[in-house]
């Protein structure tokens, strides 16, 4: 989609997540980026940081480099086709979602992460929401969290933030306010990781 290859669109948030500093354009297509770590960091903690920053419980990989980590690859989405372009970037991880089994064989001093197509993805609902509070001042914005990113939980704010809202969420309150934040439950019924966040008045 457009978002893939977009400045600032799903890629860019995800390079963005990872602080990465320097960053380039991975394929001539203009699909991924690739950039470095502003300190190298051990592939343990790196994964710890994979974790906490796409709030994921569990990543698959391939065999973890043995040195520091200082220049990585990410495509959101689908990105195993562009690993060849990974490796010759000169990134020692690639991130992205999807990859299949072959995909896992890699050569010694480069590995792959899948941290799976929707938390690579994700952020971009902030990214729409944002816009539509810019260019839609007026507009009651809300926004849930029902997927698969476990403790993340995002809000939105718009400048209006003492307009009353004549909508409900699914809760089935009226008159909510905005810049409040109401927790709903999920299709799983997860409390924690499901909000609805009323930003101005419809």
């Amino acid at each position: 989609t457009n978002m893939d290859k977009a400045a600032g669109g799903v890629s860019g948030l995800m390079a963005e997540q990872l602080g990465l500093k320097n960053v380039s354009v991975l394929t001539e297509d203009g699909f991924g980026l690739v950039g470095d770590l502003e300190d190298g960091i051990e592939c343990e903690k790196f994964v710890g940081e994979l974790k906490n920053k796409f709030g994921v419980g569990n990543i698959r990989s391939s065999e973890p480099v043995e040195e520091k980590i200082y220049r990585v690859a990410v495509c959101g989405g689908s990105g195993k086709s562009f690993i060849g372009e990974a490796m010759k970037s000169g990134a020692q991880v690639y991130v992205t979602g999807d990859i299949t089994y072959h995909d896992f064989y890699c050569e010694k001093g480069f590995m792959v992460f899948d941290i799976g197509h929707y938390a690579s993805e994700y952020k971009v609902v902030d990214l729409f929401a944002e816009i539509l509070c810019k260019n839609f001042p007026t507009f009651a914005v809300s926004k849930s969290n029902t997927g698969s990113t476990a403790g993340v939980t995002s809000t939105i704010n718009c400048s209006d933030t003492d307009s009353q809202c004549s909508s409900s969420n699914s809760t089935g309150e009226t008159g909510l306010k905005a810049n409040k934040t109401y927790s709903v439950s999920d299709v799983a019924g997860n409390t924690a990781s499901c909000s609805v966040t009323v930003t101005s008045q419809r």
